[in-house]
């Protein structure tokens, strides 16, 4: 299995979703719920605004 599919099941156990469900979210086929964006930025240290596209730089993501 190369890198980025390990990468992509990896990201999907986090998120408790199936590996296509990531995929389907990554392509822009469904719309990826907010509980699972706000995990995404954690996890990849960016800001809601890198993940949502509406910004290209990579401010950490907010500690609480």
């Amino acid at each position: 299995m190369n890198r980025l599919l390990r990468l992509d099941l990896y990201v999907a156990r986090i998120l408790h979703v199936s590996q296509r469900t990531y995929a389907d979210y990554e392509l822009g086929n469904v719309r990826i719920p907010l509980e699972y964006m706000i995990r995404l930025a954690e996890l990849y240290d960016v800001n809601m605004d890198y993940i949502c596209c509406l910004s290209e730089e990579k401010k950490s993501f907010p500690l609480k």
